[in-house]
């Protein structure tokens, strides 16, 4: 190969990577961004009561997963606890508890926030 073809090769191949990362960056910003503005997603951790298994979190984390309002959820087995964020406008953490015990054996109680003050 020519020494024009291989230098036109390598730019090609510089530029297509460096437009790529700039992409998923500037996704990535705006992702962050889109959260920072929207003050409405709030994060709750519920404890559950019942769970006995993994099969158990599963199906709480699908429960909530088809709860309208909720945006995020992660069901800890063992642990017992789920982390929900969801859209104040749309749910309060009580209907999520409600959701919860509705349509599962489980008991749910809403844990008070964390405060990073008092954990030294």
């Amino acid at each position: 190969m020519k020494p024009r073809k291989i230098t036109y090769i390598f730019t090609s191949i510089a530029l297509f990577v460096a437009l790529s990362l700039n992409a998923q960056s500037d996704q990535k910003n705006r992702q962050d961004t889109q959260t920072i503005l929207d003050k409405s997603i709030k994060s709750v951790e519920i404890r559950l009561t019942g769970m006995t298994c993994a099969g158990c979190a599963s199906t709480v984390s699908n429960v909530l997963s088809e709860t309208p309002g909720v945006t995020f959820n992660e069901v800890k087995f063992p642990g017992d606890i789920a982390v929900v964020k969801y859209n104040s406008k749309k749910i309060y953490p009580e209907d999520i508890v409600k959701a919860i015990e509705a349509k599962t054996t489980f008991t749910a109680e809403i844990l008070p926030p964390h405060n990073k003050k008092n954990h030294k």
